[in-house]
């Protein structure tokens, strides 16, 4: 009788440490198998959100509080036209309520510019006016209000020849 105790003993351990193995097994290559598929897909979703219908990649737009009163402005042609405003490109605006600000703004890109202010329903507020190409500057002065967005504080730069590349948007804050 002994023996058969003994064999049943020993089968049993086998058999646990036989489903100790699987279930080991299977919860490593459940976790390799979630670590791959996490990281592809957070690669792809990475990808996916950097490109644009015209196949470029975007980066987030950065947002710059002007702290000074006067503004430098430069038309660049990298990667598209864009606008450059304290090193960075196509900038979104915070500008204090009830403050003049003067833009001086260069072109020394091979196309035509422009500077446009405008509110939110698209109606022009301030341009700067033709900038011609290959070293071209204007000056284009603008007071900020409360009212000149039409209430709600968002206004949007552009350029009126390149409006879906050079453009941002600019928070009247008080």
């Amino acid at each position: 009788m002994n023996d058969s105790r003994d064999l049943n003993s020993t089968t049993t351990a086998k058999n646990v440490k036989k489903t100790i193995t699987i279930v080991s097994t299977a919860i490593i290559v459940a976790i390799v198998s979630f670590s791959t598929t996490s990281s592809s897909i957070s690669s792809v979703t990475m990808v996916l959100a950097q490109q644009t219908d015209n196949n470029t990649t975007t980066t987030p737009t950065p947002t710059i509080t002007l702290s000074e009163n006067a503004v430098q402005v430069n038309a660049t042609e990298i990667k598209g036209y864009k606008w450059q405003i304290n090193g960075q490109f196509n900038p979104d605006l915070r500008m204090l309520a009830n403050t003049a600000y003067t833009f001086t703004v260069q072109n020394p890109t091979d196309s035509t510019h422009n500077l446009i202010i405008a509110d939110s329903q698209g109606k022009n507020l301030a341009t700067s006016g033709d900038i011609q190409p290959g070293g071209g500057s204007r000056i284009l002065n603008f007071k900020t209000n409360m009212t000149s967005s039409g209430g709600n504080n968002m206004l949007g730069y552009h350029c009126e020849y390149h409006p879906d590349l050079m453009k941002g948007a600019i928070q009247i804050v008080s």
